[in-house]
C-alpha cells in the first residue's frame, strides 16, 4: 500500500513535530513577552495593575478592554500598557474610566 501513496518527506507529519507546534501555539511569543511586569522607573513603584475599558481617552494605549498599570497623582493619572506604551490623562477622566463596569 505504501507504493501507491508515496508522500514526499516534507508532507510527512511526525507525531513529535505536530505536538510541539500545538504546544507553542497555546501561548504566543508576543503574549509571553507581555507578562505583568511593572514598568521601570521610580514613578511606577506605586502603580497598580488595573483592568479597564478604554474608549478614546488614551490614544497611545488604544481602546477596548486593557490591563494597564495606573499611577494616580494629584492632577494626572499615568497609564502604562503591558506592551510598553504609555499615556497621561487627567484625574477627572480617570474617575470616569474607573466607574465603568466591565
Amino acid at each position: 500500500m505504501d507504493d501507491l501513496l508515496d508522500f514526499p518527506d516534507f508532507l510527512r507529519r511526525d507525531a513529535t513535530i505536530v505536538a510541539t507546534r500545538l504546544r507553542r501555539s497555546v501561548r504566543s511569543k508576543k503574549r509571553r513577552d507581555m507578562e505583568h511586569t511593572r514598568p521601570e522607573g521610580e514613578t511606577w513603584t506605586a502603580a497598580v495593575l488595573v483592568d479597564v475599558l478604554l474608549y478614546d481617552e488614551a490614544q497611545p494605549i488604544g481602546c477596548g478592554r486593557r490591563l494597564v498599570w495606573a499611577r494616580e497623582g494629584r492632577k494626572w493619572c499615568k497609564l502604562a500598557a503591558l506592551d510598553g506604551s504609555k499615556a497621561k490623562i487627567t484625574m477627572a477622566v480617570w474617575a470616569t474610566i474607573a466607574r465603568r463596569t466591565l
